[in-house]
């Protein structure tokens, strides 16, 4: 859980007025629907929420004993009180652990990694056509919560707090309008837009004024992993590699970047989606680099996808010289290109659930948002979680491995491995599975409509099975 400053008790009373949902709220705040109850609550009983805690300010720390610890804190983002204390005495600065000046200085620095962090919310998203018309993909929910929100916690959980996220042109203002400034969530967030995608590396230059002189880490919002990438951040920021880089085995390598490694198991170069795949060993969506990367990626051309490869890229700074690190992503990985991967995701998101609510039919790990409304002849069948203020009524089931947003009505419906989105109405008797209905939609019961018969009105690039 963490700490919640007046700027955020000012944020979730201004999602709250809005109509944002209780649990999206926590959420993101990560604390309890209840929390977030009870301070909307005070806020309409007195007019407003502030917080007391006593001020600390960088004003009141002498320069010279500021700087010695920005010093320290750039090559040890991590070093707290007492080993400050001793790197100040060899400094001839004379100051204690137990100093409210030093502790000041600390609480406000918190462990912020100098490094910064960088997704990639661009794409176009086409084999998950009609629902990115509307969107970018990395809003798609998994698990009650847009894919890219979980990239953006494994930085923010690394203590990286200063995020680029590399705008598409598909509906950019949804990505913004979600994440705003960034403060919800922990972080500082700077907006890039990139516009036509032309590859990873083309989106990575983009960021060159973002990351100055800074190590950075870079992260598909589409892709998820099973772990968090703290590890992986601490190692790189201690060791002197140019690019750091975390490999998956997979069982279908060639559609994606592969490693090639010697005998004695030294990483010798990559291949981008090779038709003979020299090693099992996929590139994931996460990259580390220092910023020389930038000037071998002003070298590429267009390959034969027209795309800037970075696999290209990272193949000159080997070939230079550069020093490449990597390390093997040991649980799942998750690159959510299609459909069946999207929902498998959701799968291994919802394995990870740990609540057991407790009525005669709710079975299993079930996740229950606020204000839910739940018939006693309907059935909830965990993994699975409900949103806020939706109704599961009429004999419905809700089966395992399904996530279901807030405000949705279902009834009569049986539903199983599925993802069903916000504001959404489903009334028929039929069993869906396997399926991503999208925000706003409505599947009602034809039978009991005249003349009998299916009615559609079908987007582009959609696909059913009736």
């Amino acid at each position: 859980m963490i700490k919640l400053t007046q700027k955020k008790i000012d944020w979730i009373i201004k999602e709250k007025k809005k109509g944002r949902g209780t649990s999206e709220i926590a959420s993101i705040m990560k604390i309890t629907p209840r929390y977030v109850n009870k301070i909307y609550q005070r806020y309409k009983e007195e007019g407003e929420v502030v917080l007391k805690r006593p001020g600390r300010k960088k004003e009141d720390v002498p320069e010279n004993i500021k700087e010695a610890i920005y010093k320290i804190r750039e090559s040890h983002p991590k070093t707290g009180a007492v080993a400050i204390e001793k790197y100040l005495k060899k400094e001839s600065i004379k100051v204690s652990h137990k100093d409210d000046i030093l502790k000041n200085l600390i609480y406000l620095l918190g462990n912020i990694s100098p490094m910064k962090g960088v997704i990639l919310h661009g794409g176009a998203g086409t084999r998950l056509r009609p629902i990115t018309h509307t969107g970018p993909k990395q809003l798609i929910p998994i698990g009650n919560k847009p894919m890219s929100q979980y990239t953006l916690e494994y930085l923010t959980e690394s203590s990286i707090k200063d995020i680029a996220i590399i705008l598409g042109d598909i509906y950019p203002d949804k990505v913004k309008d979600y994440y705003g400034d960034g403060s919800a969530f922990n972080c500082k967030i700077t907006y890039i837009n990139q516009g036509k995608p032309l590859g990873i590396a083309q989106a990575i230059l983009l960021t060159e004024k973002f990351v100055n002189n800074d190590k950075f880490v870079v992260i598909l919002g589409d892709n998820l992993i099973g772990d968090r990438i703290s590890r992986f951040v601490s190692m790189f920021e201690s060791s002197d590699y140019d690019a750091y880089l975390l490999f998956s085995e997979s069982t279908h390598p060639q559609d994606f970047g592969v490693a090639k490694f010697s005998s004695n198991g030294k990483l010798t170069g990559l291949v981008e989606k090779p038709k003979e795949p020299p090693s099992n060993y996929v590139i994931t969506g996460i990259y580390f680099f220092k910023p020389v990367i930038f000037e071998h990626i002003k070298k590429l051309k267009p390959s034969w996808r027209n795309e800037y490869e970075i696999t290209e890229a990272i193949q000159l700074l080997m070939d230079a010289g550069g020093k490449i690190g990597y390390d093997i992503i040991k649980g799942w990985w998750k690159d959510t290109g299609t459909v069946e991967d999207i929902l498998a995701a959701n799968r291994l998101v919802l394995d990870k659930i740990n609540t057991n609510e407790e009525q005669k039919n709710i079975q299993g790990k079930v996740v229950l948002g606020e204000n839910i409304k739940i018939s006693k002849d309907s059935i909830i069948r965990g993994p699975a979680i409900i949103g806020d203020n939706t109704i599961i009524d009429d004999k419905a089931f809700i089966g395992p491995y399904t996530s279901i947003g807030e405000n949705c009505v279902i009834k009569k419906a049986s539903i199983e491995n599925t993802i069903v989105s916000k504001n959404t109405i489903i009334e028929t008797e039929n069993m869906i599975i396997d399926s991503i209905i999208g925000e706003d939609s409505t599947i009602l019961n034809a039978n009991t409509m005249k003349p009998k018969g299916l009615r559609l009105i079908i987007g582009e690039n959609s696909k059913l099975h009736l």
